[in-house]
């Protein structure tokens, strides 16, 4: 943890890629827990106003991990990698980012924009 969080002091980074971002990791940084390397990173990060990109893969972001989702949308320098529903049959609260979009929604997240379209549908995996 203490290798993630001299990026805090001074801008050294143009953005901060978590992918994938599990529910955990997403809802640590929804509360403000830095219990890792990952979320120190993101906390000292942003400080600096370092966009933050994350390509979340959850089983239940439909549904109990939304809140977390949503959360961070309405905040600050957090940016999404578009994601779409995986399986949805089997299990219809599951998103995955796709990893098509990581570099479209890096250099948005570089202007401080989300990249659109966020909400993918789905995808017969």
């Amino acid at each position: 943890m203490q290798e993630a969080e001299v990026y805090g002091p001074s801008k050294k980074l143009d953005a901060v890629l978590v992918y994938p971002c599990d529910a955990s990791t997403m809802a640590k940084l929804d509360c403000g827990i830095n219990d890792n390397g990952v979320t120190m990173l993101v906390k000292s990060s942003l400080r600096n106003n370092v966009p933050i990109v994350l390509g979340v893969f959850s089983n239940d972001i439909l549904s109990n991990s939304g809140k977390n989702l949503f959360s961070l949308m309405n905040k600050k320098n957090f940016y999404f990698v578009p994601m779409y529903q995986d399986q949805y049959k089997k299990k219809p609260n599951s998103m995955i980012a796709c990893h098509k979009k990581v570099s479209k929604t890096l250099k948005c997240a570089l202007k401080h924009e989300q990249y659109q379209p966020f909400l993918l549908g789905y995808k017969e995996v």
